[in-house]
Order: C-alpha cells, then sequence, then structure tokens
C-alpha cells in the first residue's frame, strides 16, 4: 500500500496524448483529408460533414447505457444514473475506433468513466489523458484527486489479466474524500479502461473491489 503525499501526481490537468504512433497516424490523416477536401473546393461543407460523421455525442440515457454495454458488463452502483457518450468514428466506413461513457454520480460528486479504443491507444497514462481530453469537450471529466493511498486487485477478465488500483483519495479544493477505481482490462472491443469516483461517504473500498469484480 502506497502513502506517499510527495509522489508525482498522475491527475495533474490532462494534456492531450503525444506518444501513441496509431493515434497520431490516424489523426493527421483525418487532418490531410481535411486539407484535401478545403483545397478542392469542398469548404466548411466537406469539414461539417465528416466532423459529424467522426465525433458522435449522445445525452439520451437509453444510448448511453447501450455504448457502455458495447464495452463491457457492470454492475453500476446504486444512484449513478447514465449521462454522455461520445463514439469517434472512421468518417468514410462509420466503424467506431474509439468509445467513451460517463455515469454521473448522485448531485454529480464523482462519476464512472469508460472508454474503449481498441489498438488505438498506448499505455494506461496515455489512455486516461484521451480521455479527460474528449469528456471535457463535452462539459464532464473526472474530478482531479490527490491520491493518499493505493492498492492493487489482480483479475482476468475475458480470458486476459487485468490490474485494477483502488486508491483513497480526496478532493483537492474541499478536502472530499474518495475511493478512487483505475484500471485496464480486456473488453468486449479491445482494450479498454474504467475510473470510477465513489464519494466515500457513500462508498467503501470494498464497494470499489465489487464494482471491479462484476466487470464482464
Amino acid at each position: 500500500m502506497s502513502s506517499d503525499p510527495n509522489a508525482s501526481d498522475p491527475y495533474r490537468t490532462p494534456m492531450p496524448p503525444s506518444s501513441s504512433r496509431t493515434s497520431v497516424w490516424l489523426y493527421l490523416g483525418v487532418g490531410c483529408l481535411l486539407m484535401l477536401f478545403v483545397c478542392c473546393g469542398g469548404g466548411g461543407i466537406a469539414m461539417y460533414l465528416l466532423g459529424k460523421r467522426t465525433f458522435i455525442p449522445t445525452q439520451d440515457p437509453a444510448e448511453v447505457a447501450q455504448k457502455s454495454r458495447e464495452i463491457a458488463d457492470f454492475d453500476v452502483p446504486q444512484g449513478f444514473k447514465p449521462e454522455v457518450a461520445i463514439s469517434m468514428n472512421n468518417p468514410f466506413s462509420g466503424d467506431a475506433f474509439m468509445t467513451m461513457v460517463a455515469y454521473q454520480a448522485p448531485k454529480r460528486d464523482g462519476g464512472i468513466f469508460l472508454m474503449s479504443a481498441g489498438k488505438a491507444m498506448g499505455d494506461i497514462t496515455e489512455f486516461r489523458q484521451q480521455m479527460d481530453v474528449q469528456m471535457h469537450a463535452q462539459g464532464r471529466q473526472a474530478k482531479q484527486l490527490r491520491v493518499l493511498e493505493t492498492r492493487d486487485v489482480e483479475l482476468e477478465i475475458r480470458g486476459e489479466p487485468a490490474t485494477f488500483q483502488i486508491q483513497k483519495a480526496e478532493d483537492r479544493q474541499n478536502k472530499q474524500k474518495y475511493v478512487q477505481v483505475e484500471g485496464t482490462f480486456q473488453g468486449k472491443q479491445g482494450t479498454a479502461m474504467i475510473v470510477a469516483q465513489l464519494k466515500a461517504d457513500d462508498f467503501s473500498e470494498e464497494d470499489a473491489e465489487k464494482l471491479v469484480r462484476s466487470i464482464k
């Protein structure tokens, strides 16, 4: 169990990822195609149509829940509600290469965030950064908590090993205590990540572990 308050903080303000070759080339490719359309006279219409096919957000609870099930099945804690889902699609085939989902905690005190990106993303730090960037664009992102203690939970999901960190944490501003969960695992569409922030007044570490053990 780690409790070093001077340890480097992985929850600083997120910056866009820079090391994943796959995602970099993908975005560069889309950017070049947009420029090609502009130069050939498509202009704003082409950019609008490609953007509309590439980034597809929804706040319909049923659709958000469906997107969540497409990533993984898990037991949603009592009081959490589907809030927003974002699909990032191939603008030409329409196939999703990245999906993000957010559940809102009661009174917005925390949340659960899911992300699936297949092989499009690199390590867990970059995965978390991309999730925060896209959720922030929709006006929703994980709280920037200060981690106080951490323990690992080792599981096997869909035949692959998975490690989850269960952390005691606190809000930097109001000192509200949270139980935070973070980890990557094999989802239905490829590599997936979950970040859960549960208010310690309402949820325990045992509740957090129950959450990760329910993932299928």
